[in-house]
């Protein structure tokens, strides 16, 4: 498993199937770990903005994260489809996407 490291606006929470979730919010990254460490599952925020501080510039950074489970009921009959949400980092900050897009390649 890699490193991580936020400092600050960082958490964890024990799940009901004993992984742990981690949220590295600086960086906009939340991701599961097994007891044994092993990585269930990783997102990085798509989302990046022009922080007004000039300290952070462009980042991609959120508050906290929590797990819902696919049973939890304000999750039923909602389209979770994440590429939907692709344009509007092209439209409300163009040069957080493009920026986002040359990484991919």
């Amino acid at each position: 498993m890699q490193d991580f490291y936020s400092p600050f606006m960082a958490g964890c929470e024990r799940l009901p199937n004993n992984n742990t979730l981690i949220c590295e919010a600086a960086h906009g990254r939340i991701f599961e770990v097994t007891h044994d460490r092993h990585k269930v599952w990783e997102y990085v925020s798509p989302f990046y903005h022009d922080h007004p501080s000039p300290n952070f510039g462009l980042t991609n950074m959120f508050f906290r994260a929590h797990r819902y489970g696919p049973d939890y009921a304000g999750l039923q009959g909602k389209d979770l489809d994440p590429t939907r949400y692709e344009t509007w980092n092209r439209l409300y900050c163009p040069e957080a996407y493009s920026q986002l897009t040359n990484r991919r390649a």
